[in-house]
């Protein structure tokens, strides 16, 4: 499915796209100035023989209670969404998980990256295996989970150049590979459980596994991890946050928020 290169807009709603092939945007390819609108959709196992295996985005891009998942470019950067520079990608309550890359499995970007309220998971990359960001590109995690990459040596979340902001995120318990590659911002109360992504602003933890459940359907449109019985991530997170989870479900519960895209 591909917009033209001048301005338009593309909307999506309650749709699968998979088992489609491209040299880019194996689902979804957008140009320049096209303003891209994408709910309740399954992106899921399609290809790309260079970048962008699940989107490949140009323009402004809202995801919304979606999942993309399962996407594999062997050779290109961005296994669930590429962006490319002067695009942009907002995702809320939205799950890319088992997406594969050479760089970036989840997502890569060239430009501005907000993720609100979701979850990114077992994707597959040498090279930011969850999101890598690329030249100045910067990204913004709020109440978001991301966990169980694969990335070897290599760091789940990079960003040699740009910066990722978190806030009331899990940035922890990677398959293999450290959480990220260099020091990031904290807006606080965010878990992990290493010390590669510096983050010490208030309330967050460091020290310790978040303790997730398995990647499971649990309501919400997307499976998500729930924190089992006992994690350090529960009613310890911000005393606001949004006030609906991944799920649906009414946040906060206790006094505070969950750390992450789930309330317990």
């Amino acid at each position: 499915m591909t917009s033209p290169s001048s301005a338009s807009t593309l909307s999506v709603v309650y749709a699968t796209i998979a088992f489609n092939g491209a040299n880019k945007g194996g689902a979804i390819a957008t140009g320049a100035g096209t303003t891209a609108s994408v709910s309740m959709t399954n992106v899921s196992t399609n290809t790309s023989s260079s970048d962008g295996a699940g989107l490949w985005v140009a323009g402004a891009t809202a995801l919304d209670n979606a999942r993309v998942n399962g996407n594999v470019t062997n050779v290109g950067v961005g296994g669930g969404a590429y962006v490319a520079a002067g695009g942009s990608l907002t995702a809320t309550k939205v799950t890319f998980d088992t997406n594969t890359a050479a760089d970036g499995g989840g997502i890569a970007s060239n430009g501005p990256v907000t993720l609100q309220t979701s979850t990114v998971s077992t994707n597959t990359a040498p090279v930011g295996a969850a999101l890598s960001l690329k030249g100045t590109a910067t990204a913004t995690v709020t109440d978001t989970t991301i966990t169980k990459h694969v990335g070897g040596t290599g760091a789940a979340v990079t960003a040699p150049a740009g910066t990722v902001t978190f806030t009331n995120s899990i940035n922890s318990d990677q398959t293999s590979g450290p959480n990220c590659s260099a020091a990031q911002l904290s807006g606080g109360y965010n878990q992990a459980n290493d010390a590669t992504c510096a983050l010490t602003g208030t309330g967050d933890v460091q020290t310790g596994s978040a303790n997730l459940g398995a990647l499971v359907a649990g309501g919400g449109f997307a499976p998500t991890h729930k924190a089992n019985a006992g994690s350090q991530v529960i009613n310890t997170g911000a005393f606001t946050c949004a006030s609906t989870d991944q799920r649906g479900n009414i946040r906060p519960r206790g006094g505070r928020c969950e750390k992450g895209s789930v309330e317990s």
